[in-house]
């Protein structure tokens, strides 16, 4: 018995970096021509979304920014016309960093789309994601994963030296050489600035025979440098940062992670392991599974969603939505 075709609405951000013309032309010779658009601007995305909320798969073809908003598109869509269905989500290795579609089977956009119109519905395999709710300033944004401190700004670097058309500015070789540059700016000047975290949840500490066990706080002595959050495993370029997610999600949490110390070494030791970091073997994080979090500092420091740099905030809330999720499509052909 053949079963009933899957109806996919595709949606091409056209500035992504692995998008050319003959891309574009390729997808939309094979799709449903009726639903496939190309948008150069994220503001379309909302409008564009609710066009295609009736599908039962929207196709983001772009980086992690581009789903990112097609999620928050779809988020708000939800709350506004109280949806009880959204459709699920595909996408595929079409940006810089890709950290989402490593989760999925990592596949490029022109085999994704192939596998998505030839896949009947019901035969579909998914992965099943609680979405983080980040408030700050008063604004509500959903996502996989963020990052505060060193971390976001190491992006803030990376787009100051990509911009600037910088030696090895681009894509992975460009995102280790900021995260050096940033990391020994920021240590060796003493710039980088104490973020304090508190629970207002559940927390889980990982100890060092992989058990775990429930605390109430996270040491306020600890002088946290890098602070990342996700309910998947991967970043971008293939870094394995969150080997744990997984199983966080299995009990409805996120994996935080965190690298401490005010020594100036610290951006070295992480260089030098750079490989076992990417395979997510490094064992010198402190690694929690938590499910609400306040972030503060003294004062304003860098904040990512997704890859993409928030203004700096001086607080900020992080939530494993109990509504929020995404189903996601995971390549398996």
């Amino acid at each position: 018995m053949i079963g009933v075709k899957q109806r996919v609405g595709v949606i091409v951000n056209n500035n992504a970096t692995r998008v050319s013309p003959a891309l574009i032309g390729g997808m939309f010779l094979i799709s449903d021509q009726d639903s496939f658009y190309v948008t150069k601007r994220p503001n379309d995305l909302p409008e564009i979304v609710e066009k295609l909320v009736e599908m039962d798969t929207i196709f983001f073809v772009g980086g992690d920014g581009t789903v990112t908003s097609g999620i928050q598109a779809l988020q708000n869509l939800r709350k506004k016309e109280s949806l009880d269905r959204l459709p699920r989500i595909a996408c595929a290795k079409a940006g810089n960093g890709n950290a989402i579609a490593h989760d999925l089977g990592g596949a490029r956009p022109l085999r994704m789309l192939e596998y998505l119109l030839k896949t009947a519905t019901a035969d579909v395999p998914t992965l099943d994601v609680p979405l983080l709710e980040v408030k700050a300033d008063g604004d509500t944004s959903y996502c996989t994963f963020a990052g505060m401190g060193w971390d976001a700004g190491i992006i803030k670097k990376y787009d100051q030296r990509k911009k600037a058309g910088k030696f090895l500015s681009r894509g992975l070789s460009g995102y280790l050489m900021a995260a050096l540059l940033e990391g020994v700016h920021e240590l060796w000047n003493n710039e980088a600035i104490p973020i304090e975290m508190q629970t207002k949840g559940r927390l889980r500490h990982r100890r060092e025979d992989g058990s775990h066990e429930d605390v109430t706080n996270i040491d306020p002595d600890l002088y946290s440098r890098v602070i990342g959050i996700n309910v998947m495993e991967h970043y971008g370029y293939g870094l394995r940062a969150f080997p744990y997610a997984a199983e966080a999600r299995e009990e409805g949490l996120a994996q935080l992670r965190i690298a401490h110390g005010e020594s100036r070494l610290l951006p070295l030791r992480l260089a030098f392991n750079w490989r076992r970091i990417f395979a997510g073997t490094y064992q010198g994080f402190e690694d929690y599974r938590a499910d609400h979090l306040q972030f503060s500092a003294d004062k304003p420091f860098p904040v990512q969603i997704a890859g993409d740099l928030l203004p700096d905030v001086s607080s900020l809330e992080i939530e494993v939505s109990r509504e929020a999720r995404a189903q996601f499509v995971k390549y398996q052909p």
